[in-house]
């Protein structure tokens, strides 16, 4: 093999890595995201509502997408944040600092257990689904 060759084969499997790996952090952020959103539990809507994502910049401030009573809202409320928050991630480019926060006060109580509508841990669950689909595709095949 001549060192053209080999050179031009190098940078293709670096090219490979680079857009792999970015799709790794895709796939992990939107699992991740998913499983967060559809995990927290609902009263008023507004903390489910309040899951944000941000590429190289930490969102912030509460919103209510769905607002209701006892849950009422709950499948609207996890609608409106996927629909919104799933395709700012997809726009992901290699370098850019995924944030997925939730921006109410009170989200550590409920990761904790305070509402019985959710066991507690939902956080910590949407980490192992992340971590398991970062796995799901190799840098280099």
């Amino acid at each position: 093999m001549d060192i053209s060759l080999l050179s031009q084969r190098i940078l293709k499997i670096q090219r490979d890595i680079v857009e792999n790996a970015n799709e790794k952090v895709i796939r992990a952020s939107r699992a991740y995201l998913t499983e967060v959103v559809t995990g927290t539990p609902a009263d008023t809507g507004q903390a489910i509502s309040s899951w944000k994502t941000g590429l190289n910049y930490q969102p912030r401030g509460e919103r209510n997408l769905a607002p209701g009573s006892k849950g009422s809202t709950r499948s609207a409320a996890i609608n409106a944040v996927l629909s919104l928050e799933l395709p700012r991630l997809d726009r992901r480019q290699t370098g850019q600092t995924v944030y997925i926060v939730n921006t109410v006060s009170y989200i550590d109580q409920l990761n904790a257990g305070k509402s019985s509508q959710a066991p507690a841990g939902f956080i910590d669950r949407a980490r192992i689904a992340a971590g398991a689909a970062s796995r799901t595709k190799r840098l280099i095949d």
